[in-house]
């Protein structure tokens, strides 16, 4: 049986302006593969109306601390009014998109006990007793390093829309 623990919940980062849509994938693809995790895909929805398109995107990075626990990365990514315009600058002229992005980041713990802890009300509680007063080094170790892998995608998210910033 496995437990899932929040460590980090509601990281939001807000973005209103230019960006390429694609490349934000891209950044996110590169930095899961880079950092040797994996991820699956929860959702991917598109709507498209007069103003623009409305697209929310969902997925989860997997990767494993140790042979008992793991981290869960949640990525949700809702784009409201995205438009495509055509910048030219000089005698090049790019694509880029318009939107209103908000980016939701939670961290999860997931750890996986031996059944036989979770078979009988009073071993479990003994073990949340023994977790929390005896181990609690050990699972705090691992509370960092899920907020770790959280706060460094979201570096990486915010130096991307600042070069948009800067691209403007």
């Amino acid at each position: 049986m496995s437990e899932k623990k929040i460590i980090v919940t509601g990281k939001k980062l807000a973005y209103n302006g230019p960006f390429n849509l694609k490349e934000l994938y891209e950044i996110i693809e590169d930095w899961i593969t880079q950092t040797g995790k994996y991820r699956e895909i929860k959702m991917k929805r598109e709507h498209v109306h007069e103003e623009g398109k409305n697209i929310e995107y969902a997925l989860e990075i997997y990767d494993s601390l140790n042979e008992k626990a793991k981290s869960i990365v949640k990525v949700r990514i809702l784009i409201q009014n995205l438009k495509k315009a055509k910048i030219k600058k000089g005698k090049t002229s790019r694509s880029v998109d318009f939107a209103n992005l908000l980016i939701i980041l939670d961290g999860f713990l997931e750890s996986h006990h031996h059944s036989s802890w979770e078979n009988n009300p009073w071993y479990y509680t003994m073990r949340t007793f023994i977790d929390y007063f005896l181990f609690k080094h050990y699972d705090r170790k691992d509370d960092d390093l899920v907020e770790h892998r959280v706060n460094e995608l979201y570096a990486v998210l915010k130096d991307y829309f600042n070069t948009c910033k800067l691209q403007e």
